[in-house]
């Protein structure tokens, strides 16, 4: 099985997506907001890791990526 084989639904497996603080504000249109952009660089290494831990539980699509950010994200960052 290649590499590009062994990594699907199909078989049980997705490649770990690692998700950014960049990507983060960029899904969330937060680059000219100062505000969320200063929450967004509070997040920390346990928040990126679950984060990353949850988009990986959910799928491994890039449309699904940009739309994981702008719905979990947010949460986070109110408290």
């Amino acid at each position: 099985m290649g590499n590009d084989e062994q990594f699907t639904e199909k078989n049980g497996f997705f490649m770990a997506v690692c998700v950014t603080k960049e990507d983060i504000a960029s899904a969330l249109g937060a680059e000219g907001d100062k505000k969320m952009m200063k929450k967004i660089e509070a997040l920390s290494d346990d928040d990126m890791r679950r984060i990353a831990s949850k988009l990986n539980e959910t799928v491994c699509e890039m449309g699904v990526y940009w739309d994981f950010l702008k719905n979990f994200v947010p949460d986070m960052l109110e408290g």
